[in-house]
């Protein structure tokens, strides 16, 4: 009777034994999967930091090697990478695109002091003059490709359908932030109708500025007044086509043309 419970104890030490080894073999799993997963992440992080390091770089390129991807090989090799880190990225549009981002964040950050500067002591921010001010702010920086003669082939590259997408959401997105910087709150038909106007004022301008050859792109400049100006230039919402989208979607193509017409 004894040895018989004595055999059953030790049944259950073993059991015992055999489910704490389990355990420990279960967390030691889980323990080297977070180890996987955190350098999976860490080697993410890093190759993002790379890209974005090669297509800063290549923007530099750009203006000696064209729009094409010898413009990130010689990126990289400056920057001491091997020329296959180039692969990072996907195509020249990425280029094309990682400008326009940038570009955004800058007039944002500008922004951000212009309507500190002009709302000191208490002033009213003077809305059409701040409007007018960014529009002619983010435009500049469009300056040196075109003065190079690239705007528009830079831009007819991100009117590819696979790009269409990301090149529009860069565009509503800028529309947002001016008018957020501006002031607006609106959350009715109002807010829709700015953006669109907006949208439209910006990728008109853009196009003619490309085609500008004026001083100082005077003519670009009072291009923009006229169309702040002209009421009958913002169509009703019911003749708008259908949102930012249309409206950049037009842009796009029409310096899809003008690059064809150039070349």
């Amino acid at each position: 009777m004894i040895s018989r419970r004595l055999m059953v104890c030790r049944a259950g030490e073993k059991q015992m034994h055999s489910s704490g080894v389990m355990r420990d073999d279960f967390k030691e799993q889980a323990r080297l999967e977070r180890m996987e997963l955190e350098k999976e992440r860490m080697n993410l992080d890093r190759e993002e930091d790379i890209k974005y390091k090669l297509l800063d770089a290549a923007l530099e390129e750009i203006l000696s090697h064209g729009w094409n991807k010898s413009a990130v090989v010689a990126a990289a090799t400056r920057l001491g990478f091997p020329s296959v880190m180039a692969g990072l990225v996907g195509g020249v549009e990425e280029v094309v695109l990682h400008h326009i981002k940038k570009s955004n964040r800058a007039l944002d950050l500008w922004m951000e002091v212009e309507v500190a500067r002009l709302t000191d002591g208490g002033a009213r921010l003077p809305v059409g003059k701040f409007v007018r001010s960014c529009i002619i702010t983010r435009l500049s920086m469009n300056i040196p490709y075109i003065e190079a003669g690239m705007w528009a082939q830079g831009v007819a590259l991100i009117a590819r359908p696979e790009w269409g997408v990301a090149s529009v959401g860069l565009c509503q997105e800028v529309c947002d932030d001016i008018w957020h910087r501006a002031g607006d709150s609106s959350h009715d038909v109002n807010w829709y109708t700015k953006r669109v106007s907006l949208g439209l004022v910006i990728a008109s301008t853009d196009v003619f500025m490309i085609q500008d050859t004026s001083l100082g792109f005077r003519d670009t400049w009072d291009f923009l007044d006229r169309r702040l100006d002209d009421l009958a230039m913002i169509p009703t919402l019911s003749k708008i086509p259908g949102d930012v989208a249309g409206i950049v979607e037009g842009f796009l193509q029409t310096a899809k043309i003008l690059t064809n017409v150039q070349k």
